[in-house]
C-alpha cells in the first residue's frame, strides 16, 4: 500500500471525513515498519540512566512526528472526534514503545 502526503477521504453520513494516519506529514502517520519495538533506545530505562534514556526517547518519538502526543500540545480528542480512533492507535503504539524501551 502506498502512502503519499494526501489524507484519504471517505464519507461519513454524507459528510467527507479524511484520515489523519495517512499522510506522511501527520503526527497520526504511522510508517508500515512501525511495530511495539522499533524505536531505538540502545540503553533501556534502568533507574540509573533516565536523563540519557529521556533523551533519546524524545529524540526517537520527535524523528517519528509522535512527541507532540506525549508533550500534551496534541490533546486527547473527544468520543465522537473522527480522529479519536486513529489518536488512540497512535497512544497505543507509544505505550508500547515506551514499555520495550524500559529495562525489566
Amino acid at each position: 500500500m502506498a502512502h503519499n502526503n494526501i489524507a484519504s477521504t471517505n464519507t461519513n453520513n454524507g459528510t467527507a471525513v479524511t484520515n489523519p494516519s495517512h499522510s506522511t506529514t501527520s503526527e497520526y502517520y504511522v510508517h508500515p515498519s512501525d511495530g511495539p519495538n522499533s524505536v531505538p533506545v540502545t540503553s533501556p530505562l534502568d533507574g540509573s540512566n533516565y536523563l540519557a534514556w529521556d533523551r533519546t526517547m524524545c529524540r526517537a518519538l520527535s524523528a517519528k512526528n509522535m512527541f507532540q502526543l506525549v508533550d500534551r500540545s496534541n490533546p486527547v480528542h473527544v468520543l465522537h472526534d473522527p480522529s479519536r480512533k486513529v489518536w488512540e492507535r497512535c497512544n497505543i503504539l507509544i505505550h508500547s514503545w515506551i514499555a520495550y524501551s524500559v529495562s525489566s
